[in-house]
């Protein structure tokens, strides 16, 4: 959020006394400053030459800081204001098995295997569109919502995944709803005709697919392999072809990163652009599952940092031959 200048007189009493938080913090990124409230989350991103001024308790300036969480009104700060588009659930992740088929050295979920027990339901996902309904409903969201199934690997519950948005679509258009989506976040090893003829029948754009890719096919067969050790890219890279093929957008990903590929960022971007992906996000291995205790947990302690400058050479610099490309470092 870039700080305008232009402020907001309308509902403020002209007479109200600004004052500065001791809560209020600066820190330098990429050139720019972040100006941020502790207490109440709210923040701004300023140039070198508006810095002084947010420090400098200009009246005009001061409502609109006030407004956006930095300031204090009378000694009173101003909460839940600072990024509305926010405010309330917009995403309901829906786990429909916590089985996988592969094996991945970084898997948070260590005893995934259940053989088929913890499975979701038809009825569980009839229960859980209800669930949403009732929010909606009950708050009055007037935002567009989005359902994400996820596991495990989600595609090993695909009837159920078919049924719950065949559900949900039945019953939306007649409540008269604010519009929903749907993401499913594949490991793209099972993808086959019933996804396909699935995503076309709803649309790209109402039924969305996520693929996770480690970057080259040397980190990703490293990181994300079958049971039997046998790297999964070739079979994820088909299968991102083929949704490709169909027509199907398949535009961002997440990669994890390890000790082990924590050096080779540059190529992973340059690999994931190649594939088609234009969004893609950099998130460090966490330290549980099969990763806790590993070596494989990065040990800086400024990670995003970190990450950012080791693939800046693509995310941000001039040295990219594929342009386009939004790198983020989490």
């Amino acid at each position: 959020m870039e700080l305008g200048l232009v402020s907001y007189f309308d509902t403020l009493p002209r007479d109200s006394i600004y004052s500065i938080p001791s809560s209020l913090k600066v820190k330098r990124l990429d050139g720019r400053y972040i100006v941020a409230n502790t207490d109440t989350g709210g923040w701004v991103a300023v140039t070198e030459e508006i810095l002084p001024l947010v420090f400098s308790r200009q009246t005009q300036l001061s409502e609109e800081l006030y407004r956006r969480g930095l300031y204090l009104c009378d000694g009173v700060p101003i909460f839940n204001h600072s990024h509305p588009a926010y405010e309330g659930l917009y995403l309901f992740e829906f786990s429909v098995t916590p089985d996988c088929n592969l094996s991945c050295v970084y898997c948070a979920n260590q005893r995934a295997g259940t053989n088929g027990q913890s499975k979701a339901t038809p009825e569980l996902g009839e229960l859980f569109i209800n669930r949403v309904v009732e929010y909606i409903q009950t708050r009055q969201v007037k935002t567009n919502l989005t359902i994400e199934f996820t596991g495990g690997e989600p595609l090993l519950n695909f009837p159920v995944i078919k049924h719950t948005i065949d559900y949900a679509k039945d019953i939306w258009a007649p409540l008269n709803l604010p519009p929903i989506d749907f993401s499913i976040v594949t490991n793209g090893t099972l993808v086959d005709d019933e996804l396909i003829a699935l995503i076309l029948e709803y649309g790209a754009e109402t039924v969305g697919i996520s693929v996770s890719v480690d970057g080259t096919a040397m980190v990703h067969n490293v990181q994300r392999r079958f049971p039997s050790a046998k790297g999964s890219f070739d079979k994820a890279v088909t299968n991102l072809r083929r949704l490709q093929s169909a027509g199907i957008p398949v535009t961002g990903t997440i990669s994890v990163v390890t000790s082990h590929s924590q050096t080779e960022l540059a190529a992973m971007a340059r690999s994931l652009i190649e594939l088609g992906f234009r969004q893609f996000l950099f998130s460090p291995a966490a330290p549980i599952g099969r990763a806790a205790g590993s070596l494989l947990v990065l040990r800086f302690r400024n990670k995003p940092t970190m990450i950012k400058r080791r693939a800046g050479v693509l995310c941000k610099s001039s040295d990219t031959d594929v342009p386009n490309a939004d790198c983020t470092c989490e």
